[in-house]
């Protein structure tokens, strides 16, 4: 009777557990743990991204933005690097810019990135993290303060206003990065109360090129990217030398197939 007793209460949690777990993650959260081999519904990405053995695999100079957008939040992401090089976290992005955490292997830097002016609000020195070492990157944003943890541990605090929108991961030419989960306790844009600090942004337009340099006009293909991203940027697929992509700080993400010309 005392076993059939204790094997009730544990499937009784089992089951509240369940549910606290996908109201969360339908609810006011998000969590993602690349258990299933495609790359979720909702995140854009630069080629190269994809799930594998149960990790997020972003190569060198790529993205991936996670759907939706997000206000007052508290961001957890357990990650490692694949060689000594720099990865940025970027949140609150939207037309008037975005918020960069720079990760480095033995410092840790918040940017704030605005009509082009890129300005630090904040930076500290951590223990080297080498590369292949996991760790957890958390950004807890309340009321206009945005304190950065490592591994649990308090780094960093930035005085700054709380901005509704994308958040993204990108990496640089000089490594890769494995995200083995993402979690986001927080409220979706368009939730009540999620506008804090932050004005309703009207949706960009698509840019037509060529219309003063006398080649043909014709539009870009949007490919989506991380608006308010990290300045201008753009790389050439390596299999297609016609095959360019363009990343504006204020357009989002752009291809050209034609080496650049449209």
């Amino acid at each position: 009777m005392i076993r059939i007793k204790i094997f009730g209460v544990l499937l009784t949690l089992l089951i509240l557990f369940a549910i606290s777990t996908i109201a969360f993650a339908q609810g006011n959260g998000l969590i993602e743990n690349f258990d299933k081999p495609d790359l979720p519904a909702g995140w854009e990405h630069t080629p190269g991204v994809e799930v594998r053995d149960g990790v997020l695999h972003l190569p060198s100079e790529s993205f991936a933005a996670v759907p939706e957008t997000w206000g007052e939040m508290e961001l957890q992401v357990f990650v490692r690097r694949m060689d000594e090089g720099d990865f940025v976290i970027s949140y609150g992005s939207n037309e008037i810019g975005s918020y960069h955490l720079v990760s480095s292997v033995g410092r840790i830097a918040l940017q704030y990135e605005s009509m082009g002016n890129l300005t630090e609000l904040s930076a500290a020195d951590i223990d080297p993290i080498p590369e292949g070492e996991w760790f957890q990157i958390t950004v807890n944003i309340r009321e206009n303060e945005h304190e950065i943890l490592v591994n649990g541990q308090p780094v960093l605090v930035a005085e700054a206003l709380v901005q509704v929108g994308g958040i993204s991961f990108e990496t640089f030419a000089e490594t890769g990065i494995e995200i083995d989960s993402v979690e986001i306790a927080g409220k979706r844009a368009g939730q009540p109360d999620d506008e804090v600090g932050a004005e309703a942004q009207p949706v960009p337009t698509q840019p037509n090129t060529g219309v003063d340099s006398g080649l043909p006009s014709l539009p870009w293909v949007y490919t989506g990217g991380p608006s308010g991203g990290l300045g201008y940027d753009i790389r050439m697929d390596s299999q297609n030398n016609d095959i360019m992509y363009v990343t504006d700080a204020w357009a989002g993400a752009f291809k050209s197939t034609d080496g650049g010309v449209s």
